[in-house]
């Protein structure tokens, strides 16, 4: 008798705990299915927010990646803007298989921020009007530094190597150990994930804008309790560059000499001429006025171009005259903060103004004949 009460209590025990077992499968089956159907919800909405698709490894060597070919990216979170990458990886309308000029940079010639219409690229092709054909190459994380060690490759990626090369600047700072990561071509590679697990990750719009949301300091808003300025990601959806405040430093002039003699080298053996703009961002103060550094790295920068003969235009002047004559900043979206982040389409605009005045100039000379 005592046997079997304890056997039926026994049989109670397991029916209980098997019951619960029962219980946390089928809540644990019912949290991840929420979670699932919510990160589905969040990805479908984020296409229409926030689109980027996978890069993948360049085979023709002139940049680290190109993005997957004619595949559609959407940017709302810093300015209002959608578009289709062409044939190549690049962000053009249309691929142009010898170009009579090409446009080499980071994210703000990359110009996912803007309308594809709106982007220095595409303006200054409008306003060439067939004279010369431009084609863009910007890809995001490609600085200065980077686009030069390539320069050879862009040069020679096409049939006739292209009578023109714009160099984007957003910084002319340079240092002896950055030149020869130049000319060794060490510059930090940006490696392409486009196979296995992290490639179908990467497909889903909640999980890389998480990611990027981390890696640009999303949990450090919550970890630290001093007040958090979040800093730009160079990479992928890069990708501003913040105006930083820097003791002042001895400036050596023999990088810019190494890295402009360089420079002159590849336009002698090519047969093609090199033009650099430097756009700095400006900085609004409290009276209503905006300024814009003026360094010695500038002076250095703009001296030795001359010195080799490079074309090279500094947005400065041009963008003071924007702001104050016409009220707008070229950096900046209503999405975001004024005269900070990525070119706006004033910028572009009066960029490609710029490089249409500089090439006008150029006409007469065998570069453009």
């Amino acid at each position: 008798m005592f046997t079997k009460k304890k056997e039926s209590i026994s049989e109670n025990e397991k029916s209980t705990s098997n019951g619960m077992v029962m219980n946390f499968v089928k809540n644990a089956c019912k949290i991840l299915f929420a979670g699932v159907c919510a990160g589905i919800i969040i990805s479908v909405l984020l296409c229409f927010y926030s689109l980027t698709p996978i890069h993948i490894e360049n085979e023709k060597g002139n940049t680290d990646y190109i993005w997957e070919p004619n595949s559609y990216w959407v940017t709302m979170s810093e300015g209002i803007a959608w578009g289709k990458y062409d044939a190549n990886g690049f962000n053009n309308v249309e691929v142009i298989d010898n170009p009579d000029i090409i446009i080499v940079g980071s994210s703000h010639m990359e110009a996912k921020n803007v309308k594809q219409n709106e982007s220095t690229g595409f303006r200054l092709n409008e306003m060439l009007d067939g004279k010369y054909t431009v084609y863009n190459m910007g890809i995001s994380g490609h600085h200065i530094n980077k686009t030069c060690q390539y320069l050879s490759a862009s040069l020679e990626r096409f049939e006739t190597a292209p009578r023109i090369v714009i160099v984007e600047a957003n910084t002319v700072e340079m240092s002896r150990e950055g030149v020869e990561e130049i000319l060794n071509c060490s510059v930090e590679f940006t490696p392409s994930h486009s196979r296995g697990l992290l490639a179908f990750l990467q497909k889903i719009p909640f999980l890389r804008v998480m990611n990027h949301q981390i890696e640009d300091g999303l949990l450090d808003m919550f970890m630290q309790k001093e007040e958090y300025v979040a800093e730009d990601n160079d990479e992928g959806d890069d990708n501003a560059v913040e105006v930083s405040e820097k003791p002042q430093e001895f400036v050596e002039k023999e990088p810019y000499e190494i890295l402009f003699g360089y420079l002159s080298s590849l336009e002698k053996k090519y047969n093609t001429q090199i033009v650099i703009f430097y756009h700095p961002v400006g900085e609004l103060e409290k009276d209503g006025t905006i300024s814009f550094e003026n360094s010695e790295h500038l002076s250095y920068f703009s001296s030795e171009a001359i010195n080799n003969e490079i074309d090279f235009i500094d947005m400065t002047a041009d963008f003071e005259t924007m702001y104050y004559e016409k009220h707008k900043v070229p950096h900046g979206f209503v999405t975001g903060k004024a005269a900070f982040g990525h070119l706006n389409a004033y910028g572009h605009e009066a960029i490609a103004e710029a490089l249409y005045n500089k090439i006008i100039q150029m006409e007469d000379s065998s570069i453009c004949k």
